[in-house]
Formats: structure tokens, C-alpha cells, sequence
């Protein structure tokens, strides 16, 4: 999976890197658009429902995407970075990763402890 010598990502890599970034910017939105329609309302009801299809289909995504990294080589950074930053940089990728890892899961175990009916676009799972 590597392209141009491991000078570039390759083209799977990135474009499942900018599709998590949509999925989450989008379900950031949906959440926040729900607070503008009114309790019980239709539009608040799908901005909800969006809202968990699209979080949960960050977590779906997230072993692909881990997948991916795992499987292709990332290109070298030029300059090498002192050792510090190099470090630092890799801690904060790794809390990205938590980052989608958590969140869905959370959000998954709120829903659950509501009681409420767990689905990604009409498919439902089981509640955690």
C-alpha cells in the first residue's frame, strides 16, 4: 500500500482520512442544529438519529482506518524532528485515535442507559 516511494500517503489512507473528518464534523453539527428545533419535533428527532448513525459510523470506520495505518508505510518527515516534538506528535496521534475510539462508545453506553433504541440508518444493534 505505499506510493511514490513512501514520499506520499497512500491515496486509501487519505481518503479515509478525510472521510473520518467529515463523519465527525457532521456529527458535531447535526448535534448542535438539533438544539434549534423544539423538544419532540421532527427535524430535532432526525438531527438526533443523524447524529448517532454518524458517530457509530466513526467507530465502524476507525478499525479500517487502523487497518490502513498498520498496513501501509507512512512517508518520512523532512526535516527530522527534534526528539521531543517526534514523541509529542506521536502521543497526540495516539489521543486522536482515543478520541474516535471514545466518543462513539460513550455516546453508544449514554443511548443504552437511556434505554433508548441503538441504530446506524435504520439498522439496530444491541445496547451495550
Amino acid at each position: 500500500m505505499q506510493t511514490h516511494a513512501s514520499t506520499r500517503y497512500h491515496s486509501v489512507v487519505i481518503g479515509l482520512h478525510w472521510l473520518m473528518a467529515l463523519l465527525i464534523v457532521a456529527a458535531y453539527a447535526t448535534i448542535e442544529l438539533k438544539g434549534i428545533f423544539p423538544r419532540g419535533s421532527d427535524p430535532r428527532l432526525l438531527m438526533k438519529t443523524l447524529h448517532y448513525g454518524l458517530g457509530l459510523s466513526v467507530l465502524g470506520l476507525l478499525s479500517l482506518r487502523i487497518l490502513s495505518r498498520v498496513l501501509s508505510q507512512t512517508p518520512a518527515i523532512i526535516p527530522t524532528l527534534p526528539k521531543a516534538q517526534f514523541i509529542l506528535s506521536h502521543l497526540m496521534h495516539l489521543a486522536l485515535y482515543g478520541f474516535m475510539l471514545a466518543m462513539p462508545i460513550l455516546g453508544w453506553l449514554l443511548i443504552s442507559a437511556k434505554g433508548e433504541q441503538v441504530s446506524i440508518f435504520g439498522l439496530h444493534i444491541p445496547a451495550l
